[in-house]
């Protein structure tokens, strides 16, 4: 079989047979890849408690999720659920991976959210 990756207008990749669907991520040496039979999207990040957050928050978060974060007990681990499952679901509707897209408004019922732990660091990773 001989199959060739296509891209949409988004650059969201694809077989040109449209009987396998596929996405990629990676964070800090770890690679997360889902195979499907229907359209998928899968988003992993390495939790980095270093990193300053706070610039991001308004962007990405909704103003509930802004609260919950808040009333959290390891905001930096919810953001980062947060924000796995919003990539995720944007590279599952193939729109791309833009901040600005990262809206509030997104369903994310159907989103399952996993935390990993590898060589001593941790990771979260959500896909639909």
């Amino acid at each position: 079989m001989n199959e060739h990756i296509v891209y949409n207008t988004n650059g969201k990749p694809y077989l040109s047979n449209k009987n396998i669907y596929f996405n990629i991520s990676h964070s800090d040496t770890v690679i997360a890849i889902i195979i499907s039979d229907q359209e998928c999207g899968i988003d992993i990040e390495f939790v980095d408690y270093n990193k300053n957050h706070d610039k991001y928050i308004n962007k990405i978060l909704s103003k509930n999720e802004i609260d919950m974060y808040n009333n959290s007990d390891d905001k930096i681990k919810y953001f980062y659920k947060q924000w796995t499952k919003k990539e995720a679901y944007m590279k599952y509707n193939g729109t791309g991976i833009q901040i600005s897209k990262l809206n509030n408004e997104l369903e994310q019922s159907n989103i399952i959210t996993e935390e990993i732990t590898k060589n001593g660091k941790k990771y979260i990773f959500s896909y639909l």
